[in-house]
């Protein structure tokens, strides 16, 4: 046991857990340990840029004996197709911040969307940004090859001109020749 001043005495005992299976996490791992005994905490190692699993925890227990019956039990458990590595590790050689830093799964799965959220908004704005030049370029090349008085950027921002130079349609036909649809997009029809 480890006694700090000013702080109380940790009692228990803490395993390490090796080679932990994907969807083997927090709450899976409280619920499993749970049959052995109270098990106070769990702290599933996870990236911070990612949040997925590195694939080793470790579980507090309330009581020493119960965490050796279960290092003795669960040593070479086979799960999920993996082998669990699992020690009992003295209260002397845990850092006092393992616990502490240990997230709630519902805040690192919050934040990760977060981030993710942000990534693909900054992504769509610069795709967009890519897209609407390639096609601003697309239609200064078509009217500049059929000799339109326009430059794309009038047509890209100004629709009305599409409908008053009507050149672009078919013969005998009383439509303009540029679909509502393809206006948008390309501003000529094909």
């Amino acid at each position: 046991m480890r006694t700090k001043k000013g702080s109380e005495q940790r009692r228990g005992g803490v395993l390490y857990i090796g080679h932990v299976p994907h969807g083997f996490y927090e709450q899976e791992m409280k619920r499993f340990f749970s049959q052995f005994g109270q098990v106070i905490q769990v702290r599933l190692s996870r990236s911070k840029r990612t949040g997925r699993s590195r694939g080793y925890a470790f579980v507090h227990f309330a009581e020493a004996a119960v965490a050796r019956i279960v290092a003795d039990a669960m040593d070479g458990y086979l799960m999920f197709g993996k082998r669990l590595v699992v020690r009992q590790v003295p209260l002397e050689k845990i850092h006092r911040a393992v616990f502490r830093e240990a997230k709630p799964l519902c805040a690192l799965e919050q934040s990760r969307q977060l981030e993710r959220e942000r990534f693909l908004r900054g992504q769509a704005r610069a795709d967009r940004s890519r897209s609407d030049q390639r096609r601003r370029r697309k239609v200064q090349r078509r009217l500049a090859s059929i000799g339109a008085p326009y430059s794309a950027a009038d047509i890209w921002c100004n629709t009305a001109v599409l409908t008053e130079h009507d050149t672009f349609g078919r013969s005998g036909s009383s439509e303009p020749g540029v679909s509502y649809s393809r206006r948008h997009r390309t501003g000529l029809r094909t």
